[in-house]
């Protein structure tokens, strides 16, 4: 609860699986996490559940998952949900089409539960501001000792602006006469 009264914002995690098993295994491990947990049998119903509220995670039970349930991985990448997926890779996917998809164990679920809340729960950072850079003071001298002032060149004796060859240093190189 914070100073209102009030209780932070749960993070919600939706879990695509036909195993009620699998979804009571992720609501134990949340529950003291201040997660909260939508069950969703079909690659369809948890679209919905990402498009309806916002969602840190999607856990993902390959079993329940096939070839036709592509977008739902798209539409999940596209609102910046985490991506956890638990079992057999299914027949018929790509990696390119699993990518960004962590596989997780059902011992390492709860790990990687707490580390998506706290990454949701962390008070957002404040972005960084980029200052232009400061022309450095002069040293200071040594009292009574002029400083060195520039001395002025002489035009034929400088290369020309951006490093070039002057004029006489080029007919010099291609042995011309000038």
């Amino acid at each position: 609860m914070d100073a209102g009264g009030k209780s932070a914002p749960a993070v919600r995690v939706v879990v695509l699986s036909r195993d009620t098993a699998l979804a009571w295994i992720g609501r134990a491990c949340t529950e003291a996490e201040g997660m909260r947990i939508v069950s969703a049998p079909s690659a369809f119903e948890a679209a919905a559940e990402i498009l309806a509220e916002p969602t840190a995670a999607l856990l993902i039970d390959f079993r329940a998952m096939g070839r036709q349930d592509i977008r739902l991985l798209q539409i999940a990448r596209q609102m910046d949900v985490a991506l956890l997926g638990i079992g057999t890779l299914p027949a018929g996917l790509s990696t390119d089409e699993l990518s960004g998809v962590r596989l997780v164990s059902r011992e390492d679920l709860p790990p990687a539960l707490a580390r998506i809340a706290a990454e949701q729960l962390a008070p957002a950072k404040p972005p960084v501001r980029l200052t232009p850079a400061k022309k450095p003071k002069p040293l200071p001298t040594a009292p009574g000792r002029p400083q060195d002032e520039p001395q002025p060149t002489e035009p034929n004796d400088a290369p020309a602006a951006g490093g070039l060859l002057t004029p006489e240093e080029l007919s010099a190189l291609l042995e011309d006469e000038p």
